[in-house]
């Protein structure tokens, strides 16, 4: 199971990152402050292993705080932001999500889809996610072990989990780095 979370994290942050450079041009239309910044302020890699769909969504400084909490990913101007302008960047991926998925019977598949989220939240906190954002001009956190707020989000959309699994892949990387680095959740690619 180790080499198939570990190859499900590596397609997803491969996918990520092929779309963001593929997005340049979508993400530079967004709206810049009077400043000239770009207003975002969160990023989400939205995940639905059961339909073997994904996709990129932006939060931008208009979108927070809004409805609950900063984790409201469908009311932000720029959810879904790539399908919303006929991209279709995640299907290989999406069909790799959806088999991961599918592969364990039907009493495991939420377990399943719980690696997922978890292989995505790694996939987005790798640095090399923040390094394409930050050639967008999108002014990304890096974020390795230390508590880094809510700037990347992965949310399980079904609620099993009512949690930002990027926090929770944080919160074992600090766990892990004081009490001595074994499980460390982190996996180099």
């Amino acid at each position: 199971m180790k080499l198939e979370f570990q190859e499900c994290r590596r397609v997803l942050l491969d996918a990520t990152l092929k779309a963001l450079r593929e997005s340049a041009d979508r993400i530079n239309a967004i709206e810049r402050t009077g400043r000239g910044d770009l207003p975002v302020t969160g990023f989400s890699l939205d995940l639905f292993p059961w339909f073997g769909d994904m996709t990129l969504s932006i939060r931008i400084s208009s979108d927070w705080p809004c409805g609950r909490h900063a984790y409201d990913i469908g009311d932000w101007k720029h959810h879904d932001f790539l399908k919303s302008w006929g991209t279709d960047r995640f299907k290989d991926a999406g069909k790799f999500i959806q088999a991961f998925y599918q592969a364990g019977p039907q009493p495991e598949r939420r377990d399943r889809a719980h690696l997922v989220f978890l292989a995505g939240a790694e996939a987005l906190l790798d640095p090399r996610v923040a390094a394409q954002l930050q050639l967008l001009g999108i002014d990304a956190p890096v974020v390795e072990d230390r508590f880094g707020g809510d700037w990347y989000i992965v949310v399980d959309e079904d609620g099993s989990i009512r949690a930002n699994y990027c926090e929770i892949v944080l919160a074992n990387r600090i766990t892990n780095r004081l009490i001595g680095g074994e499980g460390r959740t982190r996996c180099s690619t």
